[in-house]
């Protein structure tokens, strides 16, 4: 074998373990933001002072930080970094119309964290604001996923189904005005819900099948959470309940890291191709 063919042979296998081995050494580190909340009520004015401390637990900086709120269609922009370490506060200037406090009671306005890692690529943590107007009602609802224990945790690998059961714990008739799904974008999810309003009496049960799809470009072994919330009023107080539940991505993820290798591996077989029919050009001639 001459030098010359050595020397190819050798680059072109270099390249190949580099592009076996390099997209998972680049790819992101370690991002965890979390969120907490505290508001101020105006009564006079009807306004909500919602104050977020977000904060980088991470050991990479987060960027393109922004605050969604799927059910206002609106989005704000929180800062263009988070460093490891470091935390922020940005206040958001809100109505009783945004929350759709009518009565005392408890009210939930669910928000998602939006940011993306060093190679831009997208992520998001479901969180909520939680608002107490003038008395936290009595707790009304027990729900849980039929044959589960707790929260719901799984291994999605492309789909799962699963029945949210919501039973009447209280002595009041309830008056269900609202069954949603908060997640992060990562996720699909759909629910079945009865027909609404929805009055229960004590001790009365509703079902709502529950379908949560993963869509592509997820990274194998993250998790992504979120919560079913049931709003709606009994004994003269509006109340919120949740469930929560938890899905792990299982199974060959499709990413950009993976898309590049595979580009990469195309082009070392061309030129291990080409280089191949040159030298058979050349001792044909």
């Amino acid at each position: 074998m001459s030098f010359t063919r050595s020397r190819i042979l050798g680059i072109v296998y270099s390249l190949l373990a580099a592009v076996i081995v390099f997209p998972h050494s680049c790819a992101a580190d370690y991002i965890s933001l979390t969120a907490s909340t505290h508001s101020n009520i105006i009564v006079d004015t009807k306004q909500v002072n919602v104050q977020f401390l977000i904060s980088n637990h991470g050991d990479e900086p987060a960027l393109n930080v922004a605050i969604e709120f799927p059910r206002l269609t609106r989005q704000f922009t929180v800062s263009n970094s988070i460093a490891p370490g470091e935390s922020i506060t940005h206040t958001v200037e809100m109505t009783f119309d945004d929350f759709s406090i009518s009565q005392p009671g408890r009210y939930v306005l669910p928000f998602r964290l939006a940011y993306q890692d060093a190679n831009l690529f997208p992520f998001s943590a479901p969180y909520s604001v939680v608002l107490v107007y003038n008395h936290e009602p009595p707790r009304m609802l027990t729900m849980g996923f039929i044959g589960i224990s707790g929260a719901l945790r799984i291994d999605l690998r492309d789909s799962n189904r699963s029945v949210l059961e919501i039973l009447n714990t209280s002595p009041d008739t309830v008056r269900i005005e609202d069954i949603s799904g908060h997640s992060a974008t990562e996720l699909q999810l759909t629910l079945t819900p009865p027909d609404l309003p929805l009055e229960l009496k004590p001790g009365e049960k509703a079902t709502v099948p529950v379908l949560m799809k993963r869509t592509r470009g997820q990274i194998e072994g993250s998790n992504y959470g979120g919560q079913i919330l049931v709003s709606g009023t009994a004994g003269g107080f509006h109340f919120v309940e949740s469930s929560s539940f938890m899905a792990k991505i299982v199974g060959e993820p499709v990413t950009s890291h993976h898309a590049s290798r595979v580009a990469l591996i195309a082009l070392a077989v061309i030129v291990l191709l080409g280089w191949f029919f040159q030298r058979r050009s050349a001792k044909g001639s």
